[in-house]
C-alpha cells in the first residue's frame, strides 16, 4: 500500500511541474539559456543548436559577401530566419532576438536563392522579399509574424511598425 501513495506522490510533482512548465514556457527558457539568441534558436528553429545563431552587422557587404552568407543550396529554414531577422529593422515587438542589416543587395540575393529552390512556403518568401525589394515595408509587421509562425514562435510577436526614428535609432544601436 505504501509503494502505491509514492507512485501517485511521484506521478503528481512530476503532472505538476510539467505543468508548470508548459504554462511558464517563457520564463522557463530565459532560465535555461544564457542568452536571447539561445532562446529564439530554442523557441522557432527547433532543428539548429544555439551556436548556429550569428549575427550580422556592419556596412553594406559587397555580393559576394552576401553570396556568403546566403548560398544557392541555403536550408528553408535559414531563409525564415534571416528575413526574420531582416523584419527586426522595421517592426516593434516585446522581445526581438537576432538582426540582419536590410539591404537591396541582401533581398535580391534571398529571392536568387528561393527562385532557385523548391522551399515548402516559396511563395510566401517571393512575396515578401519581392514587396521589400520594391521599398515596401508597409506590412513588414505582417511579414514577420508570417515567417515567426512559420517558425512556430511563441514568443516576440509584432504589434506594429517603428516610426522612422525608432528605426533610425534601432540601426544606429544595431548596426553602425
Amino acid at each position: 500500500m505504501k509503494l502505491v501513495y509514492i507512485t501517485l506522490t511521484v506521478i503528481a510533482v512530476a503532472a505538476g511541474i510539467l505543468t508548470y512548465v508548459f504554462l511558464n514556457t517563457e520564463k522557463v527558457i530565459e532560465k535555461i539559456v544564457e542568452s536571447p539568441d539561445e532562446a529564439e534558436t530554442m523557441n522557432n528553429d527547433n532543428d539548429e543548436i544555439a551556436e548556429d545563431v550569428e549575427v550580422i552587422v556592419g556596412n553594406i557587404p559587397s555580393s559576394e559577401e552576401v553570396a556568403e552568407e546566403f548560398a544557392d543550396d541555403m536550408p528553408e529554414n535559414k531563409v525564415k530566419k534571416a528575413m526574420h531577422h531582416m523584419s527586426h529593422q522595421k517592426i516593434t515587438a516585446d522581445r526581438k532576438w537576432g538582426k540582419i542589416f536590410i539591404t537591396e543587395g541582401r533581398i535580391k540575393r534571398l529571392i536568387d536563392v528561393v527562385e532557385a529552390n523548391e522551399y515548402e512556403n516559396k511563395t510566401i518568401y517571393l512575396s515578401i522579399l519581392e514587396r521589400w525589394e520594391s521599398g515596401d515595408f508597409s506590412r513588414a509587421d505582417e511579414d514577420h509574424n508570417t515567417i515567426w509562425k512559420l517558425q512556430g514562435g511563441t514568443i516576440g510577436r509584432a504589434t506594429g511598425l517603428m516610426t522612422e526614428e525608432e528605426e533610425n535609432r534601432y540601426i544606429k544601436e544595431h548596426f553602425e
